[in-house]
């Protein structure tokens, strides 16, 4: 498994955790320096906030 296959698995297992957030409609890109990229609809800010903060808890992640 290559690094970015395993901080994207990480990403999205991280993400589908959250309590708060609905995944239904987030898509993520990941790059091998680990800038991750999140895009699509959330309900609110709030969801938005939770997204971004449960991403920058990653190991791996240097960027959003």
């Amino acid at each position: 498994m290559s690094i970015d296959t395993k901080l994207y698995t990480d990403v999205i297992d991280k993400l589908n955790f959250e309590p708060f957030l609905n995944t239904e409609h987030i898509t993520v890109g990941v790059t091998e320096e680990g800038v991750v990229t999140l895009k699509g609809k959330v309900q609110s800010y709030m969801q938005k906030r939770y997204a971004e903060n449960a991403v920058k808890k990653v190991r791996g992640v240097k960027s959003i």
